[in-house]
């Protein structure tokens, strides 16, 4: 039987790869299930999030689902997420007072606290949302070869100016 990939998907399943090995991704999704699934079922904690972010004029939104099997999806969570730090993190810290003192709102207080999340987490978006304009490029009704190759230089030229830089002798590092 012979399988022929699209290259969007060919595209997440490298991505996929990618991150299999990198505990730093894992770490970083693994945070993004546990806020995800802190709103996931619960629409009066989705309301309080509304008005958290009224109260400090930041753009009402939802805090999106991760689905495995989309890498855009990620990215898009991950932006929201970061977009709304402030906000989960009031939002967070009053659900973990008490009388109504929540566990894993304790948790997440201590994560939003935490230099590593925050940190991982602005890098992954900055990188998550340069592979989302690679993959929305691969989505498109019509593929040019032309536009792909400037997105993916694009993309590769962002990463090498953002986190690589020159040793002494002229070489990239990290």
């Amino acid at each position: 039987m012979l399988v022929c990939h699209c290259i969007a998907h060919r595209f997440a399943l490298a991505c996929e790869e990618a991150a299999k090995g990198n505990m730093l991704a894992q770490y970083v999704e693994c945070n993004m299930h546990s806020i995800i699934n802190y709103f996931s079922h619960s629409s009066k904690r989705r309301e309080h999030l509304a008005c958290i972010q009224k109260a400090l004029r930041v753009l009402t939104f939802v805090v999106l689902n991760l689905v495995a099997t989309r890498w855009l999806s990620r990215g898009n969570a991950l932006e929201r997420i970061h977009v709304n730090l402030r906000p989960l993190y009031v939002m967070f810290k009053e659900d973990a007072e008490p009388p109504a003192t929540v566990v894993t709102a304790v948790a997440l207080v201590a994560l939003f606290s935490s230099y590593k999340f925050i940190l991982s987490a602005t890098i992954f978006r900055d990188i998550l949302s340069r592979l989302n304009i690679v993959s929305k490029c691969f989505q498109k009704d019509h593929v040019k070869y032309s536009d792909v190759r400037e997105v993916i230089d694009a993309a590769k030229e962002g990463f090498k100016t953002e986190y690589l830089s020159k040793s002494d002798n002229g070489e990239s590092m990290l």
